[in-house]
């Protein structure tokens, strides 16, 4: 199930880290209140209130429609509550896209030695270890392929890193590449799911474009 929220929205999409989301729902009245509240429950520790400790920062996404396909999917990390005077009541939501949980999840154990290994079958399996844990599996599927650079790295989890640090690492050396988290949903089943892509040594396009106005929100 999902409910539309958007009101003035802001985003962008980025290679290699994070795009940026954050949006301004205004509420007018009761409806649009039970509305805001599937995504960002009023009382989030309250254990009466329904979903509550399923939806809310960290916990939900939100999807960008831009003519009708999914242009962008983004974490809802941080969401307030304002009023000035008599006017409506805001609710103001900041998130980032989906590459920004990684930044999220340690690395717990220790991975390698890798040594003349392809960069890509490293982050590859940076991600596989990640998903292993049922708590941090976000269903990505990995692109295959290799690209033909190899690294040396040995990870220890002693060393408290998020995964998404230990993969900017290796694309943003030099020959490295580049990657990026896409959401696609199939035509017949409506069901979406979650591609990790990456290309060397880039993917040919420029982006980091940023758009703000009224698009659909999910």
């Amino acid at each position: 199930p999902h409910s539309v929220v958007g009101s003035l929205t802001l985003f962008d999409r980025r290679i290699i880290e994070p795009g940026t989301f954050s949006a301004t729902v205004e509420i007018p009245n009761s409806t649009i209140a039970d509305r805001v509240a599937k995504v960002i429950p009023r009382h989030p520790v309250d254990a009466d209130e329904p979903d509550g400790l399923s939806t809310g920062p960290g916990r939900t996404v939100i999807h960008v429609y831009r003519s009708g396909v999914i242009w962008g999917t983004y974490l809802i990390w941080q969401a307030s509550v304002s009023q000035s005077g008599r006017s409506n009541v805001r609710v103001q939501i900041q998130g980032a896209s989906l590459e920004s949980y990684l930044n999220h999840v340690l690395v717990r154990a220790d991975l390698g030695p890798y040594t003349a290994v392809d960069q890509i079958t490293i982050a590859r399996n940076l991600l596989t270890s990640m998903q292993s844990d049922a708590r941090a599996n976000i269903g990505l599927t990995l692109q295959s392929g290799t690209s033909g650079v190899v690294q040396d790295r040995t990870y220890y989890a002693t060393e408290a890193v998020s995964y998404g640090q230990r993969i900017a690492e290796l694309a943003n050396r030099d020959g490295g590449f580049e990657w990026i988290i896409s959401t696609s949903v199939d035509a017949g089943t409506g069901v979406r799911s979650r591609m990790w892509e990456w290309a060397y040594p880039a993917f040919g396009s420029a982006t980091g474009y940023v758009f703000k106005g009224d698009d659909v929100l999910s």
